[in-house]
């Protein structure tokens, strides 16, 4: 505990083949998952963009923690209902929240509600839902005029008017993870923060790297190869920019 949730790292092949050797590693580059020290996804076959890796990392892990609240009997989280007497402090008192404002008579909104709490329940961020004929006052100042409108705000502020992608939980999490993702890095960049990289693994640090972070995700590669030159400037950046670390 205490640790980030995920932690990208990186084994050269060539300088430490015990590694690659136990882990059976026989094409470069190989980007594994680990949780807890164990295989969770042997080899990542995605496109390798930052955006394609944190939509596979954000998916496990909220599928993941989802699937232990339900064990545990924990009830997940849903959509908190906002009203007039609450819409506007808890666009405050949260620094990124993405809201729902719906009407109940239409048929778009009923069909989106019941992803929008699945949602609500992995999402790595607040979630409301406004009724606009409860409440419209509240969609009246936000010059809401069609339902569902699916607005993204931060520190009180909308910074994304209207999502307009595809309305299944996956989307919605590449959506928000994507937009926090870049936010963190553009803000450690303008902090003068060094971003995150990689961290290089060896014989002596592998096995405890593995089992002190919940998840580690690692790029197994040869200094030779084409295709992992490629792939390491997008890997830092992921590293750098990832949502989870």
């Amino acid at each position: 505990a205490g640790h980030a949730p995920l932690t990208v790292g990186s084994v050269d092949c060539v300088a430490h083949s015990d590694i690659c050797h136990d882990q059976h590693i026989n094409a470069y580059p190989t980007l594994r998952l680990f949780k807890d020290g164990k295989v969770i996804h042997p080899r990542y076959s995605g496109e390798r963009t930052v955006e394609a890796f944190m939509d596979f990392v954000g998916k496990i892990m909220a599928l993941d923690t989802g699937a232990k609240q339900e064990e545990d009997g924990e009830e997940m989280e849903t959509a908190v209902q906002l009203t007039e007497v609450t819409f506007r402090n808890f666009l405050t008192e949260n620094e990124y929240v993405f809201v729902n404002f719906y009407a109940p008579w239409c048929m778009h909104c009923s069909k989106v509600d019941s992803v929008w709490q699945t949602f609500a329940g992995h999402a790595p961020l607040t979630v409301g839902s406004v009724d606009c004929v409860a409440h419209s006052d509240i969609c009246h100042d936000q010059h809401i005029n069609a339902y569902p409108t699916l607005r993204l705000f931060k520190d009180g502020k909308v910074i994304h008017p209207r999502y307009s992608g595809e309305r299944t939980v996956e989307a919605f999490m590449d959506f928000v993870g994507k937009i926090m993702a870049l936010d963190t890095g553009a803000k450690q960049e303008e902090d003068g923060e060094e971003m995150e990289t990689a961290v290089q693994l060896t014989e002596v640090t592998f096995r405890n790297f593995l089992t002190e972070n919940e998840y580690v995700f690692v790029n197994f590669y040869a200094p030779w190869c084409m295709h992992c030159s490629k792939v390491d400037s997008v890997w830092q950046t992921f590293a750098g920019h990832a949502p989870l670390t």
